[in-house]
This record gives C-alpha cells, sequence and structure tokens, in this order.
C-alpha cells in the first residue's frame, strides 16, 4: 500500500528577516487531504486553470467574495485536516535573544530555564516590559542589533554596536527595577556574548525550519507507519535537507523526549521530502490559501482591504493551530511543562546523536 502525501506551503518567509515590517507573522501549513479530492473542491469556487494564489485573488472583489465563500463553507473541514504552526517574528526575535543572552546566565545560578515554561513566561515579560518602559523605536533596535550579530562571520564590531545599543536602553529605561534587574543582564563582556552566540547563525532564526520539524513530528503521530512529504520551493528549506533528514534517521525504535506533557517523538517517520512546483498540486494550492490567509489577517494592510481583512479574520481565528510562537500577557507557570524525573532534554538528546553521527563520520 502506497505511503499517504503530506503537503507543505508557507506563507511570509523571510528567513532570518524577523523584523520586516510588511510581513510580521510567519506561517506554515500542511494537509493529508489528496490531491484529485483539493482539485474538486477548489474548482468549485476558483479558476482551475490558472494557479490560484491567495495574493492574486485578493486584488479584486470576485476573488475576496471566492475567498470568503471558501473559508466560510469548508472551515471545519480545513480545521480536520490541516496541521498549521504560526510565529509572531518580531516576539520570535526576543525569544531567540532571551533563550541565548539570558538562559546561561539562570543555568550558571543552577535554575532549569525551561521547567514550567519559565522561559516563556520570561520571554513575554520582557517582550511587553522593553516596550513599555524602553519605547518601540528602541526594542526594535535591541533585536536587529542581536540578529545583525548572527549575520556576520567577524562579530567583534556588530556586538559592540549590540552592547551600545543595550547600555543605551537601560540609560532611557523609565523603569529602575528592569533596568537593573534585567537590562543589566545583557551587559555582558564582548567575548562572553559571543561564547554564547558562536554556535547561533542567522539561518538558525528562520522559523521555516523548526516548524517544520514540529508539524513533521506532529504528522509523525499520526502516521506512525510513514508517510512522503511534498513541500512547496523553499530554498530556506532547500538548504537545511541534511537537517531534516537527520531527524528521520536518529534510531529504529521510536522514542519520547521532553518536559512533563510536552513531548517530542523521534525518528520522524518521513521516508521521503520532495520539493514540488505548486502549478498542477492542487493540494499545495490549498496550503497556500489557508497560510497565506492566515498571515493576510495578521499583517498590516491597506484601508481598502480592512474590511475584507476583519470578516476573513472573524472565520479563521477558531483555526485549531498545532504552535502559536505569540506574545502572551499571561504569566502563570505552565504544569504541563513541569519536568519529572528521569525526563531527558530533547536538545540534550539531539546533540548526543549527532555527536555520535559525526563521530561515525570521521573515523
Amino acid at each position: 500500500m502506497d505511503k499517504p502525501t503530506i503537503y507543505f506551503d508557507e506563507s511570509n518567509n523571510t528567513g532570518g528577516d524577523l523584523l520586516n515590517k510588511e510581513q510580521k507573522v510567519y506561517v506554515l501549513t500542511s494537509t493529508d487531504f489528496d490531491n484529485e479530492q483539493a482539485k474538486l473542491l477548489l474548482g468549485d469556487y476558483f479558476d482551475i486553470e490558472k494557479e490560484i494564489h491567495f495574493k492574486t485573488l485578493k486584488q479584486s472583489n470576485r476573488g475576496k467574495k471566492q475567498i470568503l465563500d471558501f473559508f466560510s463553507d469548508n472551515f471545519e473541514l480545513i480545521n480536520k485536516n490541516f496541521k498549521t504552526n504560526v510565529f509572531h517574528k518580531e516576539f520570535s526575535a526576543c525569544c531567540q535573544l532571551v533563550n541565548d543572552l539570558i538562559e546561561p546566565i539562570f543555568y550558571c545560578m543552577g535554575i532549569n530555564f525551561y521547567d514550567e515554561g519559565l522561559n516563556v513566561i520570561y520571554a513575554n515579560m520582557f517582550y511587553f516590559c522593553v516596550k513599555a518602559f524602553c519605547g518601540e523605536e528602541l526594542s526594535s533596535k535591541l533585536y536587529q542589533s542581536f540578529l545583525n550579530i548572527l549575520k556576520e562571520q567577524e562579530r567583534s564590531e556588530v556586538t559592540k554596536q549590540y552592547l551600545e545599543i543595550v547600555k543605551n536602553a537601560k540609560e532611557k529605561c523609565s523603569n529602575h527595577d528592569f533596568a537593573n534587574k534585567v537590562l543589566s543582564m545583557l551587559e555582558q563582556p564582548i567575548e562572553v556574548v559571543e561564547e554564547n552566540l558562536s554556535h547561533i547563525y542567522y539561518r538558525d532564526v528562520d522559523p521555516a525550519y523548526s516548524s517544520l520539524i514540529h508539524l513533521l513530528m506532529i504528522w509523525s503521530n499520526a502516521y506512525p507507519n510513514g508517510f512522503n512529504v511534498a513541500h512547496d520551493e523553499s530554498e530556506s528549506i532547500k538548504s537545511r535537507i541534511d537537517d531534516i533528514r537527520f531527524f528521520t534517521t536518529l534510531s529504529k525504535t521510536c522514542t519520547d523526549f521532553g518536559y512533563g506533557e510536552v513531548k517530542f517523538t523521534f525518528p520522524i517517520n518521513a521516508n521521503s521530502i520532495d520539493f514540488v512546483k505548486s502549478e498542477k498540486n492542487y493540494s499545495v494550492q490549498f496550503c497556500d490559501l489557508v497560510a497565506s490567509a492566515l498571515a493576510f489577517t495578521q499583517n498590516s494592510t491597506s484601508e481598502k482591504n480592512k474590511d475584507f481583512q476583519s470578516i476573513l479574520d472573524s472565520i479563521l481565528r477558531k483555526h485549531v493551530l498545532q504552535n502559536l510562537v505569540w506574545p502572551s500577557q499571561e504569566t502563570s507557570l505552565m504544569k504541563e511543562r513541569k519536568i519529572k524525573n528521569g525526563q531527558v532534554d530533547p536538545i540534550d538528546y539531539l546533540a548526543q546523536k549527532y555527536f555520535e553521527i559525526d563521530s561515525s563520520n570521521t573515523r
């Protein structure tokens, strides 16, 4: 029996440019909806002789009506057959900064930054407070200067610029406690900053890769006997194909790792990963509609599209997401992420496996 195929498409992929003002969110969606079924369904609403693109359809009143009718009529089907991740890009930059430059300080104090979701709570606190106490412009400069370090191979000059912005933010911060207890943690010697970021590169902050791995793990649970992957052409994903295949060859036995009730299962059961052109692949075009529509509801838009955006958002806001990386003012510890005795950190496991594979290849 042929393995099922899972189709993927993304919207608003700007790579490591997480502060893009026109494309503030990244969406990756996937479906096991059969290609022939997708062709029949799409044909009831759109001209399938032409490739169906959300960005083209939304330019006309007729196209907007087709989009609204399509999503209104098929919302339950989409909820059932699609698995989707959404990333708020600026908040993702904040999470990366907190994880790479503040987490090591907690580690040295003997505090597990990931127990009960402390890392998520801290990133949310940082995100809202730095905007409130330092201003929108300075908070953006802080994240951009951090991302600039990751772009460069020779990092000393950009690291100095980053530290100058940290100093400026601390001086202009309107809250004394936040300046001295939080921003002060970022005032680290250049060599410490560079050491903490030595293993991080600009491509690593692109949410496309981590989002794909996450959805592949979820589909692995749905199809334990394996599946094939058809992903729309994506240069950023193509560049990481060897890394993705690493997750499919970890071991022959599926093993769970993670904290509390939040589990990751390795290896991924993807038997093949192919990049396809969407022109005649209707399941990928279906994914484009879903991903682009969700991204559109969260991005800035012209005044003439406000009503269309609002109606579309009212239809899609209850779409079930597999992962939402989004700022929240919720500050409660996450009991479902409480670490229990004997549970293995998935990052530690992956690092060990990568070292084993790398060592065997160099013998």
